[in-house]
């Protein structure tokens, strides 16, 4: 199997973690190809075993004119639809101002050029080292090539005002980054992402190449050791300040920092300034020896990192693994990741951007006897060997590469059962996954073969409207023609998407479903203009509702309907427990939406000070006034990745959902009744009918909310008894539902003979 790797600098000092990454896939039986956007610095260059490295390699810069334009018409004539739907995607994609924008332009340019230098290198699958740049040519060279591709994210690319970041992750086939904390802030910033698809493989060390001394050569002073790119978000500068306080205490001091960057004059001024120059050196970049040769000599690593001005950090320094794999004592900042590898005993952690603090944790290893020393550096070996092992984490990797012929680019990663269906199927849901659980579930459930989330932004409001449906529009277009489904099914609202799907079906005779929650028919907007709502239902094989009220809606309008209330789902999250405090726990799953009676929830909550409430939803600062004055037992979790919502509510004794509005099933009691947890919801005639045992019904006033939870807690074991009972009974009848819309379906396509 042969893997494109795409980066955006290399070779270069500080990607030994990706050097080490190609050397064991090719142990492992991969062939590579390496393309680099841009070329290393200098002083890189004359290092002979990068030189050699990169006489392997392609490179996009500098750009060779002539290659450049024809790698524009070669793909713009012969791979004409992938070419200009792929420009205007990334053009229309929302962008912070209009200079990303052009950046944007210019990253597509950027990858024709790549795919074109790529195209007879006969590559199985693509991987991007960084989310910036990188993950965009990665993306575009993916569409023009048709090979699936995967990235890496590290710190700078997330951190730093990435653009793009849920495109470029949404398309990518899975996504590897270096900590937990970044999955987490990844999941916070890309709301509906799959939280599957992201995978930790912490940077890896190969232990064989870091031998640590049996004896360290006693120095004439303490020699500290420093490894990282001059650049604001190493804090070189704090280093350099804990040694001036260092030294005035008395300390006898060698401090080295090994590494180039932007900031290198202006350290140097500073030391120079301090009158340390003597005690303190720059040596620049270096080699991977001179490196090895330093860490041998070195007493303490320190790693002073901070948050740059541009939001850049660290996300989990190589430089500190490798210097724990060599049994040095480090000391580095309570930053990101960082604190998931300098472990209590195996290192110091003191806060950023604190000299003092530094040089006080500089003073304590200084302090040790050579046998404390010692014992922190094997602790901190023993940490690298078991959880940055580099044959643990590239076999992770090579799976993962293996096993990409059989992923679906672009779609939520959930596992499926057997197609119950039989036919090519696509699942169209024009927003974030958290606005189509249902479709999820569904879509597992029988078996179809992609589903896709169609997001333009965030914004909001009639003049955005018409850019970010154009472009939904378009994308969702793309994906049709080129998966080319006999069936699609479509989640309404908007009423636009299902016009797509209209469309498509007349042009190629393909079938469609329309996936219709409560707003799309009960709000006018999505009914208007009339005519055409009709004719999209009538066109339909169905339109799946939740209700027979909506049911005999559709059916007035001449439309098929298919009343499908719930969809059983199944848990597959890694995550087995959720940390939650109080002898009686309600989830209340909320949204924040105009039909959830959140304040009269709370003033429950107020008279209930001995049940805790664990509020769900992306907290905002439209939302600070109800947040605030909301009763110290009322929890707001803010927004939860699936794993971490699933377990919540496994957590707690009981599940509230309520709404103000009729006719209108609630997902988040769905999911308590799949689990097995009692509910608390409203006493609509639809939910009383569907939850007429194991579930509490209460009005939407304060009053009516307070007695519904105090009989839950009362009666707590009998509601759970009659929960499981329920969830039995409904497993039971979705398996007939689930029979006979496929019935429906195949009969419909038959009599089409598509």
């Amino acid at each position: 199997m042969k893997i494109g790797y795409i980066i955006g600098t290399y070779p270069l000092v500080t990607t030994t973690f990706i050097d080490r990454e190609m050397q064991g896939l090719r142990q492992r039986g991969f062939d590579l190809a390496i393309l680099s956007i841009r070329r290393p610095p200098r002083q890189v260059e004359q290092i002979e075993e990068y030189r050699q490295t990169m006489k392997n390699m392609l490179y996009v810069f500098p750009i060779a004119w002539i290659r450049f334009l024809l790698a524009q018409l070669y793909f713009g004539i012969t791979h004409f639809a992938a070419y200009w739907s792929l420009l205007g995607y990334l053009f229309t994609r929302p962008h912070s101002n209009l200079r990303q924008r052009i950046k944007t332009l210019a990253h597509f340019f950027e990858g024709v050029y790549a795919a074109y230098l790529l195209r007879d290198a006969n590559c199985d699958h693509l991987h991007a080292h960084f989310v910036d740049r990188a993950a965009v040519v990665a993306l575009c060279v993916s569409r023009l090539l048709h090979k699936p591709y995967s990235l890496t994210a590290h710190a700078n690319d997330l951190y730093a005002g990435p653009v793009l970041l849920f495109e470029k992750m949404k398309h990518a086939q899975f996504v590897v980054t270096v900590s937990n904390f970044n999955k987490k802030y990844i999941l916070e910033k890309c709301p509906g992402l799959d939280a599957e698809k992201i995978l930790v493989l912490h940077p890896w060390v190969d232990g064989s190449e870091f031998a640590p001394p049996i004896n360290r050569a006693p120095n004439r002073r303490f020699s500290i050791l420093s490894v990282g790119r001059l650049v604001e978000k190493k804090g070189h500068r704090f280093l350099i300040e804990a040694c001036r306080q260092l030294r005035t205490q008395g300390l006898h001091l060698d401090c080295r920092i090994v590494g180039g960057g932007p900031l290198e004059e202006e350290l140097r001024a500073l030391i120079n300034r301090y009158g340390m120059a003597d005690l303190i050196t720059l040596e620049g970049a270096q080699s991977k020896a001179h490196v090895l040769q330093r860490l041998a000599e070195a007493d303490a690593f320190v790693l002073a990192s901070t948050i740059a001005r541009d939001g850049d950090r660290d996300g989990m320094p190589v430089a500190l693994a490798e210097a724990m794999a060599m049994q040095v004592p480090v000391i580095s900042t309570a930053l990101v990741g960082i604190g998931e590898l300098v472990q209590p005993g195996a290192g110091i952690l003191v806060p950023p951007e604190n000299p003092g603090a530094l040089a006080q944790a500089i003073k304590q290893i200084y302090s040790m006897n050579r046998a404390a020393q010692v014992e922190m550096g094997q602790r901190a070996r023993a940490i690298v060997q078991h959880n940055f092992e580099v044959n643990q984490g590239i076999d992770q990797l090579a799976e993962m590469f293996r096993h990409s012929d059989t992923r679906k680019n672009d779609s939520v990663g959930t596992p499926q059962t057997s197609n119950a269906l039989d036919l090519k199927s696509t699942f169209i849901v024009w927003g974030a996954p958290s606005v189509g659980p249902r479709s999820q579930v569904l879509a597992r459930e029988l078996g179809i073969d992609a589903l896709h989330f169609i997001r333009a932004g965030d914004r909001r409001g009639m003049w955005s409207a018409p850019f970010r449906y154009a472009s939904q529009a378009i994308e969702t277009i793309v994906d049709l023609a080129r998966e080319q489904p006999q069936v699609v099914f479509i989640q309404s609202p908007p009423s636009l998407a299902v016009l797509c799907a209209y469309i498509y079906s007349r042009l190629t005779g393909a079938k469609y479903l329309i996936d219709a929650h409560s707003a799309a028919l009960l709000q006018r907007v999505w009914m208007w203009p009339h005519w055409l709502h009709r004719l999209l239902l009538r066109h339909a094989i169905t339109t799946m509702v939740t209700n027979e009220h909506f049911a005999e809606q559709i059916e007035a309008e001449g439309g098929h309907a298919f009343v499908l209330r719930d969809i059983p789902t199944q848990f597959t999250g890694q995550q087995t427990s959720y940390p939650l405090g109080g002898s009686f726990k309600v989830a209340i799953v909320n949204t924040f939406s105009p039909d959830e009676p959140l304040p009269a929830m709370l003033a429950a909550a107020r008279e209930l000070p001995q049940i805790d409430f664990y509020i769900t939803g992306k907290k905002k600062p439209a939302h600070a006034e109800i947040i605030s004055n909301a009763p110290p037992n009322a929890h707001f979790t803010d927004f939860l990745p699936d794993e971490a919502y699933y377990a919540m509510l496994a957590a707690v004794d009981a599940v509230m959902c309520l709404t103000t509005r009729q006719h209108t099933m609630q997902r988040g009691a769905c999911e308590a009744l799949s689990l097995g947890k009692p509910i608390v919801t409203s006493d609509t005639p639809l939910l009383q009918n569907y939850f007429y045992r194991g579930a509490v019904h209460v009005g939407n006033t304060s009053e009516s909310i307070r007695d519904g939870i105090l009989e839950m807690q009362a009666h707590l074991n009998r509601y759970q008894s009659e929960i499981l009972e329920l969830q039995i009974e409904r497993q039971f009848e979705w398996q007939e539902r689930k029979q006979a819309l496929a019935g429906l379906i195949r009969q419909a396509v038959a009599t089409s003979g598509h």
